[in-house]
């Protein structure tokens, strides 16, 4: 428990109030990432500290669900890459040559730069 300082002030209304400040003798700086997300928990800790908590302090279970949208897009070829369609080809084709029709049939095989993303939504990681 952390000691409490505690001091009453006057409002406009004229009603006294009793303000708390918490105090903590331990130096936040000394502190590693894993022990400020263990003592976080404690909100008084947190206001005598100004401490916010980030992402990359708070350690979350992963999502197990495959994203529903992901799967619809995105399917595997038989050595494991994985292929998508191509854009441009759902809408407005009568302003789009036969040749650039033609091309944009069929599949390609992700870019190496999206893989970790695609993945990522796919559960595969």
């Amino acid at each position: 428990m952390l000691p409490v300082n505690r001091y009453s002030s006057t409002n406009t209304n004229g009603r006294t109030t009793i303000k708390q400040t918490y105090s903590c003798t331990r130096n936040i700086a000394e502190k590693k990432p894993f022990e400020i997300r263990n003592t976080v928990r404690n909100a008084r800790y947190m206001r005598c500290h100004n401490i916010s908590i980030t992402n990359k302090h708070i350690k979350k279970m992963p999502k197990v669900k495959t994203n529903s949208a992901a799967k619809k897009r995105f399917s595997f070829t038989g050595t494991g890459k994985i292929k998508r369609r191509h854009a441009f080809h759902s809408h407005i084709l009568t302003k789009k040559t036969k040749k650039q029709k033609r091309n944009l049939l069929g599949f390609e095989i992700v870019d190496s730069s999206n893989t970790k993303q695609v993945r990522d939504l796919l559960r595969l990681r």
